[in-house]
């Protein structure tokens, strides 16, 4: 105690994969989540700044997000959602240094759209539709932004390609999510992306 205030000491502090062990609840896991997007905002408007250990931090979060999610089977976890939607944010300074406008991923992302794209398998599942209303809404923006990713890759290829068949399941993610939360539905089309 110092002047009637509770500090804290290095006795406190604990490492990124200590969530993996702690029962850290949905509000305390939030918590987190925008404490990181917050440092984000400020890289954003800052444009000279280096985001490259901000982006590693996310990352590794992801990470540890994915494996205590593994564990205690949360697969739709908001903390994972709002970590990886972070990551694809389509802002100039947050993509690396290495990224150029082509259809190459960056590891981050690659790895962002494989597990959004597995949490895709569940939406076909019945039970999802029991537990729909307990699906938070950054959630949708994951994978709404997963979405754009495979459809802008699908383009000009046939329908039996991988980015097609990726594109579809991702799509119809979209369709099962809107029966909690009222999504934008993204068709594929010759010409280009068709909202309806």
């Amino acid at each position: 105690m110092k002047n009637g205030t509770r500090t804290s000491g290095p006795e406190n502090a604990f490492m990124l994969g200590s969530a993996i062990s702690l029962r850290l609840g949905r509000f305390a896991r939030f918590a987190q989540a925008a404490h990181l997007l917050s440092q984000v905002l400020h890289q954003v408007a800052d444009k000279s700044s280096d985001t490259t250990q901000l982006r590693r931090t996310i990352f590794s979060l992801v990470n540890v997000s994915r494996i205590e999610a593994d564990m205690r089977q949360l697969e739709f976890c908001t903390q994972m959602a709002v970590y990886s939607g972070i990551l694809l944010l389509d802002h100039p300074t947050l993509l690396p240094a290495s990224h150029s406008r082509t259809d190459d991923l960056s590891n981050e992302t690659s790895s962002i759209l494989q597990s959004a794209l597995k949490m895709s398998l569940y939406f076909s599942d019945a039970f999802v539709a029991r537990v729909c209303d307990l699906i938070s809404p950054f959630l949708l923006y994951l994978m709404y932004k997963v979405t754009s990713v495979c459809m802008r890759r699908s383009f000009g290829q046939g329908s039996e390609s991988l980015d097609v068949r990726n594109a579809e399941a991702m799509r119809l993610s979209l369709k099962y999510l809107s029966r909690r939360w009222l999504a934008m539905f993204i068709c594929r089309c010759w010409t280009g992306l068709m909202c309806c």
